[in-house]
């Protein structure tokens, strides 16, 4: 009887465990398989959200009048002659800055030079399995579309690129949400392994 229900326990784990595996490869297949349409939903879900909390985002735009960067960790040296003067958000105690970092799934929200402010979308597996895809929105003060990842110098009517880059391929689009908030995206498509 003992063995017989140890058989029955061990089938039951096997099962079990080639359940799991057979789960994730069918979410690895979908993501990998169905890029665009998961990125279409990101994208819509931004959108949405941007439209709904406007008011709280222009807030957290006006205070980064005062603070160069809104991080969700703090770095204050990163072991070149790069400075960041940032301030992890918790610290601040601010109930709408939290707010917007839990409901846009944020890493960063930052200042750039030109005054426009910049909200990074945390990282996710999507980023490993789409060419280091990545995402986010910016308040554009002149309502002009940048790029709100590197400097690329953007036309008024240019809306996506593609460029060269010392360690592989950069491609940047950018789509306006509504007046003054813009989406982006980007993929870099590495050339060499060690910088991935």
């Amino acid at each position: 009887m003992t063995i017989k229900r140890n058989v029955f326990k061990k089938k039951r784990v096997i099962l079990m465990c080639f359940a799991v595996i057979a789960l994730m490869a069918g979410v690895i297949c979908y993501l990998y398989f169905g890029a665009e349409h998961i990125q279409q939903r990101i994208k819509e879900k931004i959108y949405a959200k941007v439209i709904e909390h406007e008011d709280e985002l222009l807030e957290i735009v006006e205070k980064c009048q005062y603070e160069v960067a809104l991080t969700s960790r703090k770095i204050e040296n990163d072991g070149s002659d790069n400075q960041y003067e940032s301030i992890y958000y918790i610290e601040l105690n601010d109930e709408i800055i939290s707010k917007t970092f839990r409901n846009f799934y944020l890493s960063m929200i930052n200042k750039r030079s030109d005054g426009s402010v910049r909200f990074h979308v945390r990282d996710s597996i999507a980023n490993i399995l789409w060419d280091d895809y990545r995402c986010g929105f910016y308040y554009s003060k002149d309502d002009k579309p940048i790029d709100a990842v590197w400097t690329h110098k953007m036309d008024e009517e240019e809306l996506e690129f593609e460029d060269l880059i010392f360690y592989g391929k950069y491609w940047y689009r950018t789509e306006k949400i509504t007046d003054n908030w813009w989406f982006y995206e980007t993929k870099t498509v590495y050339e060499y392994e060690t910088h991935r």
